[in-house]
């Protein structure tokens, strides 16, 4: 006997776990993807058994269905996805999600002008928390249009002076770059002093 599949109309998006709705935005993203590619996304934070469990669930509701190796969404898979309106319910699915939403929203003010980074002008993640370091994944999933706003990097303090003691925050990323370079404004103007036992 065939498996029954459900409808948009029969079936209520409120029972999908986050990472239910995750797998579905990636696969409506990428349009197809294997198990160990859609495993591979969610690395660090959710289990190779329990994401392969979500999977199965989404294919007995009828929301994706495997063809040959790869996953894909299934038209009514597509349908539960737009049923949801994506800029309220996305802070819910990842963590830290407030704190992405509140800088997001806020990106100018000087709260948040404090935790930019003061070559590049963006948002290291790893300042959200130290866990979000490697999870820019989500942003580019969840949140394309201010993928502008971060960098993959966690937050530095710099010294411009070490005889001062004269800092600024920046990326990882702008950091290597600082001092591969000695023409750059923020290259140390002194060297760090040796303590000497």
């Amino acid at each position: 006997m065939a498996e029954a599949t459900i409808t948009t109309t029969s079936f209520n998006p409120a029972k999908l776990s986050g990472t239910s709705l995750l797998i579905m935005l990636y696969l409506s993203k990428n349009e197809e993807a294997t198990t160990k590619e859609i495993t591979w996304f969610f690395f660090g934070d959710k289990t190779k058994e329990y994401v392969e469990r979500c999977i199965y669930n989404l294919k007995k509701r009828g929301l994706v269905e495997k063809v040959g190796e790869t996953w894909t969404l299934t038209s009514a898979g597509s349908g539960v996805l737009e049923s949801y309106d994506m800029k309220i319910w996305r802070r819910f699915l990842i963590p830290n999600g407030e704190a992405i939403e509140y800088i997001i929203n806020n990106f100018n003010n000087p709260e948040v002008e404090r935790i930019k980074c003061a070559v590049c002008g963006k948002v290291p993640t790893g300042i959200i928390s130290s866990s979000w370091f490697g999870r820019h994944r989500y942003l580019e999933l969840l949140y394309p249009e201010h993928l502008d706003k971060f960098v993959e990097a966690v937050p530095i303090k710099h010294h411009i002076s070490y005889r001062d003691n004269e800092t600024v925050l920046v990326c990882s990323m702008c950091h290597k770059k600082i001092h591969r370079n000695k023409n750059h404004p923020f290259y140390p103007r002194d060297q760090k002093v040796k303590k000497v036992n």
